[in-house]
């Protein structure tokens, strides 16, 4: 894949300009340092019909080009609540509904964040 030096600081700059990027940016997740990428077409297990994954051995969270911002927006939260509980090892504990789980939960996180953009400033502000 081509990468370009310029990238978007921020996920609200994907709305337009994602089709100009590959590797998006990085993430720390837990101790992991992830890379972020957007690629025309999202493949696991031989279909190439889904919005994200997460690789966890290469440390890689890939998003579908082209969704809207509001889509793409939901589906890193997504992939990265797969991140979180593979970095927790707590995949073991949700046994086969760990997909329902992270569909449900990366929503109510994603709508979280969107009520509250200025959460991490308050959090990492001085405490009065």
């Amino acid at each position: 894949m081509k990468q370009f030096n310029a990238k978007p600081i921020f996920v609200g700059h994907l709305n337009q300009n994602v089709n100009c990027y590959d590797k998006l940016f990085d993430l720390k997740i837990g101790f992991t340092n992830y890379e972020l990428y957007v690629s025309d077409w999202v493949e696991i297990e031989d279909k190439k019909d889904y919005r994200g994954k997460v690789e966890f051995q290469e440390c890689k969270i890939t998003i579908l080009r082209g969704m809207n911002e509001q889509r793409t927006k939901e589906v890193i939260v997504h992939e990265i609540v797969h991140a979180l509980i593979n970095e927790s090892s707590t995949e073991n504990l949700l046994e086969d509904k760990e997909e329902e789980f992270v569909e449900r939960f990366s929503k109510v996180l994603n709508q979280f964040l969107i009520d509250n953009t200025n959460f991490h400033e308050r959090m990492m502000g001085e405490v009065l």
